[in-house]
């Protein structure tokens, strides 16, 4: 019954979108399990001898498949390539190889939020296509209706899905247990006003009240940000989907990218305005600093007993931004996509389906430190539910993922090419906010006439 990301508590044009686009993505898995063909032998050798080349970063749902892609290969007698690029490379190569017509790679590493972009450019090939190949398509391993529709519907368009996903991703509120019996805090913050409170109460030299994700860049600030912009009443829009003009500069954003840069200026550890968030997990991982809001996903690796000093003593709660527009929480994914240019269209998706499969996803979990399934029966699965729920009296983790999971609305990404330009408009007036070079008033009223640039010419209005 876990339907991430999917929950819209918004209003008008974007409550209308919301159950438009889920309605047709809907609509395409039905077409596809009433079309695709049933009983059929999956031909899994057909092209055997064949070597796929994946590029995606790496991750532990990534450690993991590589660890088991020799069962792939003895399966079908391919080879399996994989070309692992830095986080911060990935998205500008995807672009670059997607637009290409002889791309080098067969299986290709997404973005939730530029699927949009790539499908509308035709870079990308449809899985709902490729679902009626009953030669290559195990309609059981494919399993269409285990995936959490959320995520499924951040790789759709036009009522095609065009990627698999394998990540599931929102954010939750880290705190050191310790800390807080120490300063007498009994109640976790949930409003933005309680944090900055918290923080101002437990601060110290030694130890920092509080990490963020302040550095502009891709899924950097903006990630965090745009759940404190939207819980104080900002938008990116005047009313998404329906008047596309940009709000960057209204009182709400402006306070909130305040109050934010506050936090990090007044209780932030030393170089504050250059945090990524691989910096933020070390942050809490080490116990440098006694609170931080980061990925739900990350909790595996912040918790990896090798490594963290908080195993034992880290709470867990719903991100405390809680403002005049109630509270949003992040919501994004990752998958993989075929290319339209692969040479090798079909063996990539024989990779895929066996990839994202639920016994695949499965023995992942359990072999490494991913925590973010992107289906019910992995996610429901006793062996992963006794790993996963850590609970050391400061809240059950997959509690609290569940309630974040359902405050996460399907547009706090907009789903329209334009938006990694704008992300990174918007990130860098945060961070010149952050950073002291300008006022919020300033910052954000500069990158409201280069977003309105940006609408204007891609002919929004």
């Amino acid at each position: 019954q876990r339907q991430m990301c999917i929950r819209d508590r918004n209003k008008g044009g974007e409550t209308m979108r919301k159950r438009r686009s889920l309605l047709a993505l809907c609509g395409a898995i039905v077409m596809i399990l009433i079309v695709a063909p049933i009983g059929s032998a999956v031909e899994w050798d057909k092209y055997k001898g064949t070597e796929l080349n994946v590029m995606s970063v790496k991750q532990s749902f990534q450690t993991g498949l590589v660890q088991l892609a020799p069962e792939f290969e003895k399966m079908t007698g391919m080879k399996v390539k994989f070309d692992f690029v830095p986080w911060g490379n990935v998205r500008q190569l995807a672009s670059v190889e997607l637009s290409s017509k002889k791309t080098t790679y067969d299986v290709m590493f997404l973005v939730g939020a530029d699927v949009q972009a790539y499908a509308k450019a035709n870079w990308l090939v449809s899985v709902s296509d490729m679902t009626k190949k009953g030669a290559i398509t195990d309609q059981k391993m494919l399993g269409l209706d285990d995936f959490f529709q959320g995520p499924l519907e951040m790789l759709s368009r036009g009522g095609h899905i065009y990627g698999l996903p394998f990540f599931n991703a929102t954010q939750n509120f880290y705190y050191n247990i310790d800390v807080f019996k120490a300063h007498n805090i009994s109640k976790v913050p949930e409003t933005l006003d309680e944090l900055i409170e918290v923080a101002a109460k437990i601060h110290t030299k030694e130890m920092p009240a509080i990490s963020l994700r302040s550095a502009a860049g891709n899924y950097a600030n903006m990630w965090t940000f745009l759940s404190v912009m939207y819980s104080q009443g900002g938008r990116l829009f005047k009313d998404y989907p329906n008047d596309m003009h940009p709000a960057i500069n209204s009182p709400e954003n402006i306070m909130a990218a305040e109050k934010y840069a506050l936090l990090l200026q007044k209780y932030g550890p030393p170089g504050y305005g250059a945090i990524l968030f691989q910096d933020n997990l070390a942050n809490f991982q080490t116990a440098r600093v006694a609170m931080s809001v980061e990925g739900t996903p990350l909790a595996g690796r912040i918790l990896d007993p090798e490594k963290s000093k908080v195993v034992g003593k880290t709470g867990f709660a719903v991100v405390p931004f809680k403002g005049a527009g109630g509270i949003f929480t992040p919501c994004a994914c990752q998958g993989y996509g075929i290319p339209a240019a692969s040479q090798n269209k079909e063996a990539a998706w024989l990779f895929m389906q066996w990839a994202l499969s639920s016994e695949t996803m499965k023995k992942i979990a359990q072999e490494t430190t991913f925590n973010a399934p992107t289906r019910d029966s992995v996610f429901n699965d006793p062996a992963f539910i006794k790993k996963y729920d850590y609970d050391w009296g400061g809240g059950s983790f997959l509690e609290v993922f569940n309630k974040t999971n359902a405050l996460a609305p399907a547009w706090y990404i907009p789903a329209i090419p334009e938006f990694s330009e704008i992300d990174s408009i918007v990130g860098n007036a945060l961070n010149a906010v952050i950073v002291k070079d300008k006022t919020a008033e300033d910052s954000f009223g500069e990158a409201q006439k280069q977003v309105d640039k940006v609408m204007r010419n891609a002919g929004y209005y």
